[in-house]
């Protein structure tokens, strides 16, 4: 589908485009809902890959589960903007920024299903490696 640019414009690109798409593609439910508070557990499958810092308590210290919301959004976005690994916020964006089908082809999980761009037919189908 002819995607050519560098990992660090592509993650740019997905950060403006979460920020200015921050709802489902049907307008009902804002992405923020999905983010959760860090994590923190001996389990290596169901922790975070860091540990709470000072922001999260703080953002988990306001009362409103609105704003608390907002906030964690907020610091997802700078979070993906910087290093962070995609999850399936990220990924799904993708897909839907740029009108393709993701395929993951994982190592940990052989029968995931596709992640389909919401809004529009596919242009295309991109394909990813993950290996755990």
């Amino acid at each position: 589908c002819g995607i050519h640019c560098d990992g660090e414009s592509l993650r740019e690109q997905l950060v403006t485009y979460l920020e200015h798409h921050p709802f489902t593609h049907d307008g009902t439910c804002h992405l923020r809902v999905f983010i959760a508070a860090p994590v923190v557990s001996t389990d290596s499958y169901s922790a975070d890959t860091e540990a709470p810092n000072d922001r999260d308590e703080c953002i988990n210290s306001i009362e409103d589960a609105n704003t608390r919301q907002e906030l964690r959004w907020h610091k997802y976005l700078e979070w993906l903007r910087s290093t962070a690994w995609g999850d399936h916020i990220a990924v799904q964006g993708l897909a839907d920024m740029l009108h393709v089908d993701i395929h993951i082809i994982s190592t940990t999980n052989p029968d995931m299903e596709p992640i389909r761009t919401s809004y529009h037919t596919p242009i295309g189908v991109v394909y990813l490696g993950l290996i755990g």
